[in-house]
Formats: C-alpha cells, structure tokens, sequence
C-alpha cells in the first residue's frame, strides 16, 4: 500500500508542475517530491520509480535531454547529508533544503537545455539569473508545503513520515 501512496504522490507532483509550468509558473514540484522521499526511504526504494517518473516529466515538458535524472543523482547526497543532519521536524526549516532542491534542479536544467548553442550574452545571462532565482524561491516555497502535506497524508494512513525519519535512525 506505501508504494501505491508514493505513486499518487509523486503522479501528482508531476500535474502540479505541469500545471504550473502551462502557467508560466517555475515551482519545481517533483524535484520536492522526490527530496521527500529520497529522504524517507532512502534512494534505493526510491530512486528507480522515481527515475522513470522524471524522465515522464521530461517527455511531456518536450526535453530532449533526461535532466531530471541528472536532478535525481544530484538530490541523492543531499537527501542523504539532510537526512542525517538536517532539520526534518520543523516545517518552516524545510525551506532550506526546498531552496537548494530548487537551485539544484535550476541550475542542471539551465545548464542542460538553455545553454547549449545558445549566444552568451548580457541580456541571456540576466535572463537565466532571473529563472535560477524563481527556480530557487519556487523550491523554498515548495518543499515545506509537499512535506506538510504529505506528512500528514502519511499520518492518516499510518506510514511512515518524513518527521519522523531522524527518530528512527537514532
């Protein structure tokens, strides 16, 4: 049943950035998605479902290139840095981590789509400043809402919860 929650979670954290992404919106909500449950189950029950959902994401966004893969090795030492050290309790401290998921999956995504072939310039350069910037704040935003609310989905069914990972590994 936990990996029947973990697809309808990470399945709609794929249509909310969809969403927003048809809006105009940058709020990097599976790359949030996927730090909460890299960070809950680690990367070994988790990475390859969520290896195939981003590249899912990559396909319908029409990327050539399967950045979020490249987003997902780079969310795994830091889930793993986080999951030992960081703060997982605290809802409003989860902007740390959603503020540098952000500016991870920003900066892979700047760095494997806009940047080949492109003319460096000052107004590209401001361009690209401007979208790593909402890739960052989207994040902070993002992640302690996705961790609140699904903690709380985990809580009503009784699986296992993000704010509850440090007590677990003592």
């Amino acid at each position: 049943m936990f990996y029947v929650w973990l697809c309808m979670s990470v399945f709609g954290g794929i249509v909310l950035e969809l969403a927003f992404g048809f809006e105009g919106l940058i709020v990097p909500v599976f790359a949030s998605c996927s730090f909460y449950f890299l960070v809950l189950c680690g990367w070994r029950l988790s990475f390859p479902f969520l290896a195939v959902c981003g590249s899912l994401l990559d396909l319908a966004f029409g990327r050539h290139f399967p950045v979020q893969l490249f987003v997902l090795a780079a969310l795994v030492p830091m889930s793993s840095g986080w999951r030992r050290h960081g703060d997982c309790v605290h809802w409003v401290l989860q902007a740390i981590p959603g503020f540098l998921v952000g500016l991870v999956s920003g900066s892979l995504t700047l760095l494997l789509v806009r940047f080949p072939g492109a003319v460096l310039d000052w107004g590209f350069v401001w361009r690209n400043v401007w979208l790593l910037f909402q890739f960052s704040i989207g994040g902070g935003l993002c992640f302690p809402v996705v961790s609140c609310v699904l903690d709380r989905l985990a809580l009503r069914f009784d699986f296992p919860r993000y704010g509850s990972v440090q007590k677990v590994l003592g």
